[in-house]
């Protein structure tokens, strides 16, 4: 997609493939679309998403790094990270403005239980 100002933009969409999380979030990425006459506002250009700082570390770190030599395909470490970082899909809040209190958000989320025990198993081994 692309920003108002004609820059491109990745943007990564919570949960699995096709799942109703999923599919919200894309809804309302169109409606914003929509909205904006086909592109993305732009707040302040150096701001980076919370998202787009996960995908950013995803391709650029937990992709390539955590790869098998022989078999050369990622290593279950990539499918940790992954669960790992899916409760931190808060869409396109700076990750400037993420501080303490959203991190106790998804604390407590992981903890009540709104995010399953599965997940919350694989983010544990990301946990050395």
């Amino acid at each position: 997609m692309r920003n108002s100002d004609g820059s491109r933009r990745d943007i990564l969409l919570p949960g699995e493939f096709n799942s109703d999380e999923s599919r919200h979030e894309y809804e309302r990425v169109l409606a914003l679309l929509r909205t904006n006459h086909g592109c993305m506002s732009v707040a302040d250009q150096g701001d980076l998403t919370i998202n787009e700082l996960a995908l950013r570390f995803m391709t650029e770190h937990g992709t390539p790094y955590y790869v098998n030599p022989n078999a050369k395909e990622p290593t279950g470490e990539h499918e940790n990270f992954t669960c790992a970082l899916r409760p931190l899909t808060f869409g396109d809040i700076p990750a400037r403005e993420f501080g303490p209190q959203a991190l106790r958000t998804v604390r407590e989320a992981m903890i009540s239980g709104s995010w399953c025990r599965a997940d919350a198993d694989a983010a544990q081994c990301c946990r050395r």
